[in-house]
């Protein structure tokens, strides 16, 4: 077996492993991505809104959806 084939059986396991540990804790990034969606709707309406909290806020929205999709 050359390292070829190492390394792409070695990442094949990787993201079956992933895929398991993100529909085990499916319930949880659904729960997380409505708290961040709440977040950044109250950043929104606020008077001084944080660009820096809303830029955050987003970035890891979008990170949780990834997750969600197997995009990662």
């Amino acid at each position: 077996m050359n390292l070829l084939d190492r390394l792409k059986k070695a990442n094949d396991k990787k993201s079956k492993n992933r895929e398991i540990y993100i529909e085990k804790n499916r319930n949880s990034y659904l729960e997380e991505l409505q708290e961040l969606q709440a977040n950044i709707n109250q950043l929104k309406v606020a008077k001084n809104p944080s660009t820096t909290r809303l830029s955050i806020l987003k970035k890891r929205k979008d990170r949780v959806e990834n997750i969600l999709n197997h995009d990662i």
